[in-house]
């Protein structure tokens, strides 16, 4: 049987390696190993990429998608205004290549699997809003308690889906987040949620393959989400 080929979003960032240094796409390695354990094959999808014709090129090359953390989804892309400073945080080409990737995907029913950034690319695409700032908005401090560190929070899953059939009712995931789902995509229910009531799971309503987490499934220990992705294909 042929391994599915699976398209993990990148970075668009400026790197440094030895005696050069210049803008580059990139992806932790971290989720190509997830991939490559869970049986599939990692094929890098460039943010730099722009129009609908090049996504549509790339789709035609994968049996699935991953959207992997990163930086924060710019604020314009739900009609939230943003200060100047507050926008040179954003990737404007990664959030127009991984927006249209998404809605296109979606489209040809391509199994996808969103994880932190992803979850709330995932949700935007398809009419979703996003909370800027949970701290800001009465959100306790558990979802990132240090810059750049993950850690543990417990999360409770709902009864009959995707992640209560891999996690149980409750457990303790790895987290690094100021930003979450607010308003819901109406394609999308929501299967996970903290003790402080935000959503840090939720799955595609229907046999359509879209499971988006909130937390860091590729630094815990566990295979299962990567392993449901390759799966997703095979059905």
């Amino acid at each position: 049987m042929t391994s599915p080929v699976i398209g993990i979003t990148t970075y668009a960032v400026a790197a440094d390696w030895g005696s050069w240094a210049a803008d580059a796409v990139l992806t932790p390695t971290v989720y190509v190993k997830r991939i490559l354990r869970a049986g599939g094959v990692p094929l890098l999808l460039p943010a730099t990429v722009s129009g609908s014709t090049h996504v549509e090129q790339l789709l035609d090359r994968v049996d699935g998608i991953m959207l992997i953390g990163g930086e924060d989804v710019c604020g314009l892309r739900v009609d939230r205004s943003e200060t100047a400073e507050a926008h040179a945080d954003h990737s404007d080409e990664r959030d127009v290549f991984e927006l249209e990737l998404v809605r296109q995907a979606w489209g040809r029913r391509i199994p996808i699997l969103a994880i932190c950034r992803g979850a709330q690319v995932l949700n935007v695409a398809l009419g979703g809003t996003l909370i800027p700032d949970l701290v800001e908005a009465g959100f306790s401090t558990e979802h990132r308690k240090v810059r750049g560190e993950f850690h543990d929070h417990r999360v409770s899953f709902a009864r009959e889906s995707i992640l209560a059939g891999m996690y149980g009712s409750d457990a303790d995931v790895p987290s690094h987040h100021h930003q979450a789902v607010d308003r819901l995509a109406r394609e999308f229910r929501v299967t996970a949620r903290t003790t402080d009531g935000v959503i840090e799971g939720y799955e595609a309503i229907g046999e359509q393959f879209a499971l988006a987490v909130q937390w860091h499934p590729e630094e815990a220990g566990a295979e299962h989400l990567f392993e449901a992705l390759i799966a997703a294909h095979r059905i």
